[in-house]
């Protein structure tokens, strides 16, 4: 007869476990740099309130926009994170030369 396979990682086991592999938490090295230049255009938010209604606009769409920017670069190096903790280190050059002579 044949006997169904239930292990660990098995969506059918019944440990209690719901049979999803453990989730790894990883930090990319430069995800606290977006937080850094959205700090750094603060000028242009803290400047759009003592100017002309066109001027406070344009300021607070530029710090809108770089705001914006940052965020997707954060959440960009957060999905980047767990690929390149797991990804191989790149391969070398080879040091044999190869002159013709």
């Amino acid at each position: 007869m044949a006997q169904r396979f239930g292990g660990l990682f098995s969506p059918d086991s019944r440990s209690g476990d719901s049979g999803r592999l453990p989730v790894i938490e990883t930090r990319h090295r430069l995800q606290g740099r977006p937080k850094w230049v959205t700090i750094a255009a603060s000028p242009f938010l803290l400047s759009a309130f003592f100017q002309e209604p066109a001027g406070m606009v344009m300021n607070l769409a530029g710090f809108g926009l770089i705001a914006a920017g940052m965020w997707m670069t954060g959440e960009g190096l957060v999905a980047e994170a767990p690929m390149s903790a797991a990804a191989p280190p790149a391969a070398r050059r080879s040091r044999v030369s190869c002159s013709a002579g």
